[in-house]
């Protein structure tokens, strides 16, 4: 995966990937099947914790002596679920095929003219790839987050409205905290976010129905 990620094609002219101890490629590589394996561990646990704890005779008896049902998957949370992991690819695809090239092609460029040798590091470029990944996967989750707050009545639709102009300065606030330290970046990540919002806002008064007091 790493030979294939700097591969000629994927890096802009004229830079060069270095490591700087001699242990670096390796522990880069223990690094990246660490995360990948606690990521389906914890997964499977999960999983496997909740099928368990659904059919076990005590978490039963316990729920009919608190007069309550064992929950089932619902339309809704299906549709949850769906949209997070497809928002979620899309905003890998986000950064993946747009947002990576075209700041690495800036960055290149802005160093270059200032006369620098532009040799990055291993695990800095990596890191800042999987970074750009893991902050727009995150924001991409915007519409959800917005609709789910709207649909469960946490936040009036009026007061959402009403603070558009707090969330858009929040939103680049945590693209500040997840991109890397670039302003070309942090707006590359907070923009799309702004968009999504706005338009989970149009998506929930679209779809809303009216109350038949109303009607």
């Amino acid at each position: 995966f790493i030979s294939w990620l700097i591969s000629a094609e994927r890096l802009p002219d004229g830079v060069n990937i270095i490591v700087i101890t001699p242990v670096e490629f390796i522990l880069l590589q223990v690094k990246l099947a660490a995360y990948g394996a606690a990521f389906t561990v914890l997964t499977l646990l999960l999983s496997e914790g909740a099928w368990r704890g659904s059919k076990n005779p005590a978490f039963k008896q316990r729920m009919l002596e608190i007069k309550a049902s064992t929950p089932k998957p619902s339309l809704a949370l299906m549709s949850t679920l769906i949209g997070v992991l497809t928002l979620g690819l899309l905003g890998v695809a986000y950064a993946w095929n747009l947002l990576t090239p075209m700041l690495l092609e800036y960055l290149t460029t802005d160093a270059q003219n200032a006369g620098l040798s532009t040799e990055w590091r291993l695990s800095g470029y990596v890191g800042f790839i999987a970074n750009l990944a893991i902050a727009s996967a995150i924001g991409f989750q915007a519409p959800v987050a917005t609709l789910l707050v709207l649909r469960l009545e946490v936040v009036a639709r009026e007061d959402v409205r009403g603070y558009r102009r707090h969330i858009w300065f929040t939103a680049f606030i945590l693209g500040a905290f997840l991109s890397p330290p670039d302003p070309l970046s942090l707006f590359l990540v907070a923009l799309p976010v702004i968009v999504l919002f706005e338009a989970a806002l149009m998506l929930d008064s679209l779809t809303r129905s009216v109350p038949a007091s109303q009607a």
